[in-house]
């Protein structure tokens, strides 16, 4: 039996295609090595935007004037996360974090929760989470006015990774150095 040209035309690059849409052996393996229910669990300063009312000389040179504005400072962070992923991938990452939300009065507390969903990718030392969903949501215990929620940030998230000793620690840019267990 001969097969027309015009047949393998059609049915090379789709093979083609096929091939490359698959994932490798090694990475289902190292997605695999990584799927599992973790946790992550800490206190310490972080680096964090805060609102902060400054007292600026007006235009006219005869007073100051209140305006908002958005430092970054370091502040001490309550964190807690679980992270699930899959053995095909697809994980979910919810992060609670906790801080006093001011200097005046350390009874006040922001809360906030970031989940996001979406499917880790693994070359090599490098774990990529693509967040393709979630939501991210603040209150203030002082200040119910202050909260906020809505869809959280989308797009890739690259970090280095290492396993052993059953822990995942996961590091990178920004302060990241994390360690998982496994719960």
């Amino acid at each position: 039996m001969t097969i027309p040209a015009s047949a393998l035309a059609f049915t090379l690059p789709a093979l083609a295609f096929l091939a490359l849409a698959a994932p490798s052996a090694s990475a289902q393996s190292s997605t695999s090595a990584l799927a599992g229910a973790w946790a992550q669990r800490s206190s310490g300063e972080e680096l964090t935007p805060v609102s902060r009312i400054r007292l600026v000389p007006n235009s006219s040179g005869s007073g100051l004037t209140p305006t908002p504005q958005t430092q970054v400072i370091p502040v001490q962070v309550e964190r807690a996360m679980s992270l699930d992923i899959r053995p095909d991938g697809r994980f979910r990452w919810v992060i609670d974090k906790k801080r006093a939300s001011g200097t005046t009065n350390s009874s006040c507390v922001i809360a906030t929760r970031e989940e996001k969903l979406g499917h880790v990718q693994v070359i090599g030392d490098q774990v990529t989470f693509v967040v393709t969903g979630g939501s991210s949501g603040s209150s203030d215990s002082c200040d119910p006015a202050r909260a906020t929620s809505g869809a959280g940030r989308q797009g890739p998230e690259t970090y280095s990774y290492g396993t052993g000793g059953g822990g995942l620690r996961i590091s990178g840019p920004g302060g990241v150095n994390w360690t998982f267990t496994r719960r």
